[in-house]
């Protein structure tokens, strides 16, 4: 059997090898959606991220915003240093810690290189467990008047909530030698 010239048709059909597409198919399959995961999870957590970033970036935003109106309330309502004393105090007793350190901050505006101003910003700083400032607050205190008493009891107080045992002790003794010596007062 010949077909065209010189061409010679085969006596049998030529068998290819068998092809495992069933397999070839789910294994393409497997590893394009695998893929295809991967990509989600690497776009997720890039989209996540930059979420995240942008929600941080407008709670700093928010927060100085905040810190910002709740200045500018406190200095209306407080223009003289007493005034700033007196809301200061109200804060204080309502538990109102931020709103005592800015307070404070207003009061020391007003009245620059005040011993008790800074007591004020150091006991709400404290309060509000914020003990860097504090300590830095109770220091400028103390430069300014290193005989006061109370002065010495908040650092005390600052000390004991530290872990500073020794310190604390320290500083109580040294208030109550000074009470005693001054005459000025310790305590509640």
């Amino acid at each position: 059997m010949s077909g065209r010239a010189g061409y010679k048709l085969p006596k049998e059909p030529r068998v290819l090898p068998k092809i495992p597409w069933r397999i070839i198919g789910v294994s393409a399959a497997i590893l394009l959606v695998g893929g295809l995961g991967w990509f989600g999870v690497a776009k997720f957590q890039n989209w996540s991220s930059r979420r995240s970033a942008e929600a941080d970036a407008a709670r700093v935003a928010g927060d100085k915003e905040r810190q910002a109106a709740l200045e500018k309330s406190i200095a209306e309502q407080a223009t003289t240093p007493i005034a700033a004393a007196l809301l200061w105090e109200q804060k204080m007793k309502d538990g109102a810690f931020e709103e005592a350190v800015v307070a404070a901050e207003v009061a020391l505006k007003l009245q620059p290189n005040w011993r008790d101003g800074y007591l004020m910003l150091g006991s709400a700083q404290l309060s509000a467990k914020d003990y860097p400032k504090a300590q830095t607050a109770l220091e400028r205190a103390l430069a300014l008047d290193p005989i006061y008493p109370p002065t010495h009891q908040l650092f005390a107080t600052l000390y004991s909530a530290t872990g500073q045992k020794e310190a604390a002790s320290a500083e109580t003794e040294k208030a109550i030698s000074l009470s005693e010596k001054t005459g000025i007062q310790i305590g509640g």
